[in-house]
């Protein structure tokens, strides 16, 4: 009789703790997908902020406040708003904001407006290597027959 209970009670025991180590896989394994899961919806609401930021665009009025405190990317001039986004439900999304705002300040920090000067060296930078290859074209064509 006590045989027979050692048996039933070891196997049980050995049932319950092949069933309790099943059960530690099943949750580390879905806790592992879980975490990658939420990772990359951090990584594609990211790509989407950034996408969004740098769409944004700073009227003069907004720009003059820009220009004149630069080092603020907190600022309310960078703050998601409805016209701006393209899914409305990020707007509460804490990740999305802070993204949007850092993406918006460094397109706004780059911009730069081009002057006429800007467009004068481009234009004689163009027009002078269009001079230099019809010359070298010249000098290759006249170096090839001399008699011409």
């Amino acid at each position: 009789m006590l045989t027979l209970f050692l048996l039933c009670f070891v196997s049980v025991k050995l049932t319950a703790q092949s069933i309790n180590r099943d059960s530690l896989k099943r949750i580390a394994f879905s806790r592992d997908s879980i975490i990658k899961d939420s990772l990359a919806d951090v990584a594609r609401i990211i790509t989407m902020a950034k996408t969004d930021g740098r769409r944004l665009h700073l009227s003069t009025t907004q720009r003059e406040k820009f220009t004149a405190d630069k080092k603020n990317p907190g600022s309310d001039l960078f703050k998601p708003a409805l016209g701006t986004v393209s899914d409305p439900l990020m707007l509460n999304d804490s990740v999305y904001a802070k993204a949007f705002r850092t993406a918006a300040y460094k397109k706004a920090f780059a911009y730069r407006k081009r002057t006429a000067g800007h467009y004068i060296l481009v234009g004689g930078i163009v027009a002078a290597s269009a001079v230099a290859a019809v010359l070298i074209v010249a000098v290759i064509v006249f170096v090839a027959h001399p008699g011409i």
